[in-house]
This record gives structure tokens, C-alpha cells and sequence, in this order.
């Protein structure tokens, strides 16, 4: 499984349409690929999180530091526009800290 070895620990569910679907949690993922039942009944869309916090693309680095420090998560799902959820990426709060340190 390449999620084993992914350094992340939340995944964006995307639909076909390029949409957000919500955010998984590698614990949730973790709790039900080693069992093979539930394996084969369960897909991403159903471990996706969809009250996940997104940020458009154009956000303010001070904006986008206080959505991480209110919403207490390492990754947040980036989208072309506010009232879009089309996923363009993430962006992880470390590298937020990075850039603001090297500004």
C-alpha cells in the first residue's frame, strides 16, 4: 500500500469531478485496510471527512496561519476559489512556518 509510506497524515477524497470530498485521517484508513473485510466494502468517499476546512488558493499567509491555529491540523486541502471545492493541492503547516520565517 503507497499509503504506508506516505509522509503525510491526512489525504484529500476527491470526487470524479475534481471535488472535494473531505479529508481522511490516516487512523481511519489504518483501522480498516488490514482487516479484509471491511476492506473490500469501504471506499475513501466513506472515510472522507466533508466538514473539512479548505482554503482557496489566494489566501493571505496571516489568514491562512490563524485557519491552521483554529483548526489545530498539520494539512489543509487548498481550492481554486472560496465557494469552490475544485482541490488545486494542499499545503501543510510547516510549510506555511517556513515561508513566513524566510520572509
Amino acid at each position: 500500500h503507497c499509503i504506508e509510506r506516505w509522509t503525510h497524515s491526512h489525504f484529500p477524497g476527491v470526487q470524479e469531478s475534481g471535488g472535494l470530498a473531505g479529508m481522511i485521517h490516516f487512523s481511519d484508513v489504518r483501522d480498516v485496510m488490514y482487516d479484509p473485510a471491511w476492506a473490500e466494502l469501504i471506499t475513501a468517499i466513506d472515510l472522507a471527512d466533508p466538514n473539512s476546512a479548505i482554503v482557496p488558493m489566494d489566501m493571505k499567509l496571516t489568514e491562512l496561519l490563524e485557519v491552521f491555529t483554529h483548526q489545530n491540523v498539520a494539512v489543509l486541502p487548498v481550492v481554486e476559489q472560496a465557494d469552490s471545492k475544485r482541490i488545486v493541492g494542499i499545503v501543510e503547516q510547516r510549510d506555511l512556518l517556513r515561508a513566513v520565517h524566510e520572509a
